[in-house]
């Protein structure tokens, strides 16, 4: 049984993480509404090389180092990986603010991004990440997120430490196919805004610490977790639906075989 006194501290620490990060997003959004109707078109640059190395490093990509307008390949052949760390965060910070993420492999290779104890400094993906069959990304000790959808399809996700993965407004995360999410602490977090969904189907497993939709001070509506398919499977430590807001549910229809 999880004591009532130990939830509430974790929800106090999620509360101080929300209070921290929703006025990044809320700057995000008003400087798009600034710059007019029409979105700017995000620049495709993809990893050219073959081998391991850092994600700031010019010649590794084919239009320079990562920008703010860029939609970022993680997709060709050769096994390897791709490093943000703490000289990342250091010295190339205006690297770690993206627009899109795509990570995955060919038959028989995977690539994979880590990153690794950028601390406070975000990695901030502004729009959508996927990780499709071949790709895995690893995050430890640092801060990160997409703002809008997170997919891992047939990939792996792995979030070591208590970091969140945070949804405000219609944010989807889905996980489909033979994938896995997991995280050894951190949390799955819809405490700002509606309509959020998680999806776990075809045969997907998510191992995670907590699963908050809406909760004291911070109410939600219609966000949803659904669970389906063939041996899909949402394993959290604690789950917690409609603490604060109204017409959260959770909904399982899958069997095992």
């Amino acid at each position: 049984m999880v004591e009532l006194k130990s939830l509430r501290a974790r929800e106090r620490k999620l509360i101080l993480k929300i209070k921290i990060y929703n006025p990044v997003k809320t700057a995000w959004l008003l400087a798009l509404l600034l710059v007019g109707a029409a979105p700017l078109q995000a620049q495709i640059n993809s990893w050219v090389s073959s081998s391991s190395g850092k994600w700031e490093v010019a010649s590794n990509w084919s239009f320079g180092a990562p920008t703010a307008a860029d939609s970022i390949y993680i997709t060709n052949a050769y096994s390897k990986t791709a490093t943000i760390d703490a000289t990342t965060a250091g010295s190339f910070s205006s690297t770690l603010t993206i627009d899109n993420l795509w990570i995955s492999a060919p038959n028989g290779s995977t690539n994979t991004l880590q990153v690794l104890d950028t601390g406070d400094v975000p990695f901030d993906i502004n729009n959508a990440l996927t990780i499709a069959s071949g790709g895995s990304m690893l995050v430890s000790n640092s801060a990160w997120g997409p703002q809008n959808s997170l997919t891992v399809s047939n990939g792996l996700l792995v979030v070591l430490g208590d970091e969140e993965i945070v949804g405000f407004t219609q944010f989807q995360f889905t996980v489909t196919g033979p994938s896995a999410v997991s995280s050894n602490s951190g949390a799955v977090l819809f405490a700002l805004g509606s309509s959020n969904q998680v999806l776990v189907t075809n045969g997907a497993t998510v191992a995670i610490g907590d699963v908050y939709l809406g909760f004291a001070g911070y109410p939600e509506n219609f966000d949803s977790v659904t669970v389906t398919g063939t041996n899909s499977q949402l394993n959290a430590g604690f789950l917690s639906i409609g603490e604060s807001g109204s017409s959260n549910h959770r909904s399982e229809e899958h069997t095992s075989e």
